[in-house]
């Protein structure tokens, strides 16, 4: 499954935040959204959080997590998440 990952949001949720919308062929859109420099951002499908990008699990450095919701394609959100994350640091 391919996906289109575009910096064309129609509008950011939140003050300061980054946003992402993703094109996803045969499916609905999704955004990301949040402090995406930061890693503490949420992935929605259709107004519903999907997935949720943290670093408040972790005590260590440069650590992560991503909380994938029941049901969801775990492979096309982490591949989002490691795509967002070279694209916001390059």
């Amino acid at each position: 499954m391919e996906s289109n990952l575009s910096q064309d949001c129609l509008t950011s949720r939140n003050s300061g935040s980054i946003c992402y919308k993703i094109t996803v062929p045969h499916g609905p859109d999704l955004i990301a959204h949040g402090n995406i420099l930061d890693h503490e951002y949420i992935i929605e499908q259709e107004s519903w959080k999907i997935a949720e990008v943290s670093k408040k699990w972790f005590r260590v450095r440069d650590t992560y997590g991503i909380e994938i919701g029941p049901g969801q394609d775990d492979i096309l959100l982490l591949t989002m998440t490691v795509v967002i994350d070279q694209m916001s640091h390059d």
